[in-house]
This record gives C-alpha cells, sequence and structure tokens, in this order.
C-alpha cells in the first residue's frame, strides 16, 4: 500500500487554543476591513471530549498553548484496517 502524505495534508482538523485552564476552538473570520481574523469561540462537544481524553494531562499546565486535532482519524484508520 502507498500512501502519500498529501492524503493526511488534505484530512480537516480543529485548531484549539488552550487559555486560561479553557478549551477554545480557532475559528477564521473575515473581518470588513478585508482582512482574516481568528476567532476564539466555545468548542463543538466532539473537540471538547477529544481533547480531554488524549490532550489534556499533557497541556493543563500550559497558558495559550495551540495545537489542532483530527478529529476524524481514528475513523479513517479504522476503514483501512476494514
Amino acid at each position: 500500500i502507498v500512501l502519500g502524505n498529501e492524503v493526511l495534508d488534505a484530512m480537516p482538523i480543529s485548531k484549539f487554543v488552550w487559555r486560561g485552564q479553557q478549551l477554545f476552538e480557532v475559528y477564521v473570520q473575515y473581518h470588513p476591513s478585508g482582512y482574516f481574523v481568528s476567532q476564539l469561540e466555545p468548542p463543538q462537544d466532539l473537540l471538547q471530549t477529544e481533547f480531554e481524553k488524549h490532550v489534556m494531562r499533557y497541556v493543563k499546565t500550559f497558558e495559550n498553548y495551540q495545537s489542532e486535532l483530527n478529529l476524524y482519524l481514528g475513523y479513517w484508520f479504522n476503514s483501512l484496517s476494514d
């Protein structure tokens, strides 16, 4: 099986920031002056769950930690094994 890294690069991710002991999801918003800005919002339920399960124990002491999660990577791996 040949798997190019472009397949994984093309998969959607959820970007997040851990700030003030709280998780925020990062969205991109168009600003009326003609450029894009980051917008912090409460996380969707799946991101909150996956963060608590896999990430929180490692970053809970860091402030302004930013990263991303592919919320569907596990499902994708399972489909490969099927």
